[in-house]
């Protein structure tokens, strides 16, 4: 869904500024393309960290959920390794 988001928006707006595919193009068609393409993402990146910044999630609040979903017992259907509370999915 991001993907077909991304280019739903970037295409039209790199074909408003200018920019062709198929030759050489001018320096604002160019500067777009720079822009949507790194400038974006890190704009994108910095709203969502300062919507996490002061999420309410540290270790007690964490430890305090693992225990209450444990209390629930295994999800009918899910592998050995979620029932045992092993979320590292094998890994380290």
């Amino acid at each position: 869904l991001a993907l077909a988001l991304a280019v739903g928006v970037a295409l039209p707006l790199l074909q408003w500024a200018g920019f062709s595919a198929e030759g050489p193009n001018e320096r604002g068609a160019l500067l777009a393309l720079g822009l949507l393409y790194g400038g974006l993402p890190v704009l994108i990146k910095l709203g969502v960290v300062a919507l996490v910044w002061d999420f309410p999630l540290d270790r007690a609040r964490h430890a305090q959920l693992r225990a209450r979903i444990a209390e629930q017992g295994p999800v009918a259907g899910s592998s050995p390794a979620a029932s045992s509370g092993d979320l590292s999915g094998g890994y380290p």
